[in-house]
């Protein structure tokens, strides 16, 4: 869908200087296969096996959320110049029906434990509405600009991150319900309603993995084509045309007054003479050079 609209983009780039890109992203992108990061390993990720669970698919789920927000920041590296920006965001806790296939849960808790969060976290959800405003805000804020904020990572608030013993001291607790909090996730208890203060988020560790980065864009590069902007119009060959549409009409003009008004007499002394075919003139151009003229007379001055 970016590289169709991207032609697009560029036009309202020239003609505003403001064109953006927003992809939305998830905290979830800190729960991937494994832990490892991004996969790029096709026959894995095509593998049907790996996505029985409700865990497993919500890992995978934060895989897409991962590299997501790594090609928007190595989209946006690419475009910026042409004046587009990319830009991904964290909506929030939303209340809607994104994980209906599990039932009531609050990822990644199912069952009965995430049924049970789910009905503890109620008066933290935001509702739609609210939960469009953190994209609403990178699609048109002119903060994305001014304060740099384009290819960055926003989030509805300022959350909190728990204390790394209290983080392990929780994921012990939650083996039996075959789940974990990941590293890094930010909680965002606070932030419900309509309460949204967009700011630039702090992401996984992997976010920064600039060599899975790059493995990541040619990698996508080989499944969906290369991402071309359409390249800028040459200066040189505008001024180029303009010279030419300027001085073919005066070689034309200039071509048409020597057929219509002059003629070539006889040649002397190797140089053509023309003189105009018009009656009212009696002129000529051209001649002997001056040396030479000044030669025949000190010859004539002689004899």
């Amino acid at each position: 869908l970016t590289k169709k609209m991207l032609k697009f983009l560029q036009k309202g780039a020239k003609a505003t200087g403001d064109a953006r890109i927003v992809n939305v992203g998830s905290e979830a992108h800190r729960w991937t296969p494994d832990q490892e990061g991004l996969v790029f390993d096709t026959n894995r990720i095509n593998d049907e096996s790996l996505y029985q669970t409700m865990a497993q698919k919500w890992e995978w789920y934060g895989h897409s959320k991962l590299a997501m927000i790594l090609m928007t920041r190595s989209l946006n590296n690419i475009i910026e110049e042409q004046g587009i920006t990319a830009t991904s965001c964290h909506p929030g806790l939303i209340s809607t029906d994104l994980f209906s296939e599990a039932g009531t849960c609050f990822p990644p808790f199912f069952g009965k434990f995430g049924t049970f969060l789910d009905w503890a976290a109620g008066p933290f959800y935001k509702t739609p509405e609210a939960g469009a405003l953190t994209t609403l805000f990178a699609a048109t804020s002119p903060r994305i600009l001014q304060e740099g904020l384009a290819g960055g990572y926003l989030v509805p608030c300022r959350g909190f991150e728990l204390p790394s013993w209290l983080l392990a001291l929780t994921n012990l607790v939650l083996i039996p319900f075959n789940a974990y909090l990941a590293t890094g996730v930010q909680l965002e208890p606070w932030t419900t309603g309509q309460r949204v203060r967009p700011i630039l988020g702090a992401p996984s560790d992997y976010t920064e993995d600039f060599a899975m980065q790059d493995t990541l864009w040619k990698f996508t590069e080989q499944l969906c084509g290369k991402m071309e902007l359409e390249p800028e119009p040459d200066r040189s060959q505008k001024l180029g045309d303009v010279f030419d549409i300027v001085t073919k009409p005066l070689l034309l003009a200039e071509f048409a007054w020597q057929y219509l008004f002059w003629e070539q007499s006889p040649v002397a002394d190797d140089v053509p003479i023309f003189q105009l075919k018009v009656p009212f003139f009696s002129t000529q151009v051209g001649g002997a050079s001056p040396e030479k003229g000044d030669d025949s007379e000190t010859k004539e001055g002689d004899e």
